[in-house]
């Protein structure tokens, strides 16, 4: 018979052992359990909201859970690509300075709003400061130069922030409710597009 000074531990002791079996499951190094879970859970909350919530607006809370599950496909991808890798440090050096780039695309497109009278998308110094924070980094971190072979290197990202601006206009001009005789409507319209892209 065993001594327990601490009869409660033992069981502490098996929920801990529990708990470390789950978290070894779900980072092993080839599971993709946790992508496919949040996925999981993310299809299940879309669902909930389609059958609960009457609201069927561009901006309601379905509408914008669907968004954030689109989303969270191409990451589910990249984890099982990152788990498959043997130089995982090396691929994010890959693609590092093409999200960069994305991320400078469209703070550009948000500080255009400047130069637009009632257009307000965000904060404009936040953009400012992030976008001349990327715009240094970009040439400074990773070496990226103005020139024709560096856009035709990152063609993929210019192409899919075009693609990305053009099908938030198609779903702006498709599902929104605009009628652009007053000018309020134009730059609301705006907002709209430059905030779903």
């Amino acid at each position: 018979m065993e001594f327990q000074a601490y009869p409660e531990a033992g069981r502490h002791r098996k929920e801990q052992h529990i708990f470390l079996k789950v978290q070894n499951v779900l980072h092993s190094t080839d599971s993709v359990a946790l992508p496919c879970s949040l996925l999981a859970v993310g299809s299940f909350l879309v669902m909930y909201q389609h059958m609960t919530d009457e609201d069927t607006s561009r901006h309601s809370i379905r509408n914008f859970l669907a968004k954030v599950l689109v989303s969270m496909v191409p990451l589910a991808f990249l984890e099982r690509r990152i788990l498959q890798c043997s130089d995982p440090v090396g691929l994010f050096a890959k693609f590092s300075a093409k999200v960069l780039l994305m991320h400078a695309f469209f703070l550009g497109l948000r500080l255009a709003c400047v130069v637009l009278p009632d257009v307000q998308v965000g904060y404009a110094c936040c953009n400012a400061l992030a976008f001349v924070g990327a715009c240094v980094m970009l040439p400074l971190v990773f070496g990226l130069r103005i020139s024709v072979g560096s856009l035709y290197e990152h063609r993929d990202v210019c192409i899919l922030a075009l693609c990305t601006l053009l099908l938030a206009l198609l779903e702006v001009s498709l599902l929104g409710r605009f009628a652009f005789s007053d000018e309020w409507a134009r730059s609301r319209f705006i907002e709209d597009v430059i905030l779903t892209g």
